[in-house]
């Protein structure tokens, strides 16, 4: 079982969205996972499974001590059990174990649930971790064995990145280099977008790109769908650059594809309809520039 956090201090920058279309990938490639909905606001889970109260929710596992299984969701259209989030996860004690989260979990694997007579043993956890809560972000990285980071790519979210790479590193000194960072998932790219192209190498010089995630108004528009399995891009149009985009993201975080910091700045060039080449800096003291930035911890 791997486990997964999606993992992102600032708010508004798509983690639930890729994480409800990487349960949809998942479910395509024929796996089991489980949706944790660490995020007190909820989306990820209320678009799965609707609203959940706090009793009824991950606040009452950690909070409680209630099993998981008894607050799970079974959702047969993507294979996958959902773990509701609530707004009590905002104002959890202060006491809360920082392994909380990660025996949640990993409860949930050494209890499979027992459905039509065949027992649900995931193989894919999701955490989708809030943001703007860093005691709650921190656990989910305690419990995760791998973490993507994504960003949208603009002056202000690269400022307000450092705050999660810097969260990832404190967490990987306490774990011994765990998590380990999968990487940046470059997010709601336009086509042409300049300032995308100007941060491109400057981020991906200390962190590796992983599949870049394109803007599409068929994203917007999926999560209020009346069938459940029209909710996410992956299912509701399968052929669409998109849902392509978020199965290759699955692939590459899944280990079912190789990938290298060559391949993430392609990938994120073609969607901005570039070249690699543009992507780097024009002269050898841009070069230099970028190096000083040094590399994550």
């Amino acid at each position: 079982m791997k486990i997964l956090a999606i993992a992102q201090s600032k708010g508004g920058t798509g983690k639930t969205t890729i994480a409800l279309n990487l349960l949809a990938a998942s479910s395509e490639a024929g796996h089991r996972s489980v949706l944790v909905d660490a995020d007190h606001h909820a989306a990820g889970s209320t678009v799965m499974v609707g609203f959940s109260p706090p009793e009824r929710s991950l606040s009452a596992v950690l909070r409680h001590n209630v099993h998981p299984l008894e607050v799970a969701h079974l959702v047969p259209e993507f294979n996958c059990l959902v773990l509701p989030g609530s707004y009590a996860l905002s104002d959890l004690p202060q006491d809360t174990p920082l392994n909380a989260l990660s025996d949640c979990v990993h409860s949930i694997a050494s209890e499979p649930l027992d459905i039509s007579d065949q027992a649900f043993s995931p193989d894919l956890v999701i955490i989708d971790c809030p943001g703007g809560d860093v005691a709650m972000t921190r656990m989910a990285l305690y419990a995760a064995d791998c973490v993507a980071v994504p960003m949208n790519f603009s002056a202000l979210d690269l400022t307000a990145n450092e705050t999660t790479i810097n969260l990832i590193a404190a967490v990987r000194e306490l774990r011994g280099g765990r998590p380990s960072l999968a990487g940046i998932i470059p997010n709601r790219i336009q086509r042409g977008d300049s300032v995308a192209r100007d941060l491109a190498f400057l981020v991906a010089s200390r962190i590796p790109l992983l599949p870049t995630i394109p803007e599409s108004n068929l994203i917007r528009r999926t999560g209020s769908a009346v069938d459940i399995g029209r909710r996410v891009v992956v299912m509701s149009h399968p052929k669409s650059s998109a849902a392509q985009q978020f199965r290759q993201l699955f692939g590459v975080l899944n280990g079912d594809r190789p990938w290298s910091r060559e391949d993430g700045l392609r990938n994120l060039a073609e969607q901005l309809r570039t070249t690699a080449e543009e992507l780097l800096p024009e002269s050898e003291e841009a070069e230099r520039g970028m190096a000083l930035q040094g590399t994550p911890a």
